[in-house]
């Protein structure tokens, strides 16, 4: 597949969309909020580390996060270039519907899962961290 280019925006209009936001903005949003956000705006994670910059530049290590995705670590190459091959193909798909990538990570969740997965758990740990 060719590379993707906007359609109805220019290039740098999405970067703007993704990279500034103004106080009025922020306003906004924060009296339509139904759980009330940090003040801090997270903007770029250190590729491979557990430390984050915010929308100013100050970096924080990455204490909060419970999500399985950030156990590897910010900006990880191969989930980069994964989620990019999905959304060439599929965006999105209802939780009713399956899909190749959804039955791919049930099989590694539940193969074997009764036998030795703290042993399994380590595997994969080690092959996504590179150790």
């Amino acid at each position: 597949m060719a590379d993707i280019k906007p359609k109805y925006f220019t290039e740098q209009e999405i970067i703007d969309l993704l990279s500034e936001v103004t106080d009025e903005e922020l306003q906004n949003c924060h009296k339509h909020e139904l759980v009330p956000s940090k003040d801090v705006i997270l903007y770029q994670g250190i590729p491979g580390e557990a430390r984050v910059k915010d929308s100013k530049g100050k970096e924080y290590i990455d204490f909060t996060s419970q999500a399985w995705t950030l156990g590897i670590g910010y900006i990880q190459q191969d989930v980069m270039f994964a989620a990019m091959e999905q959304m060439k193909r599929l965006s999105h798909a209802r939780n009713q519907f399956q899909t190749i990538p959804r039955y791919k990570a049930c099989q590694q969740t539940f193969t074997n899962c009764t036998r030795q997965p703290e042993k399994r758990g380590v595997k994969h740990s080690r092959r996504l961290c590179g150790s």
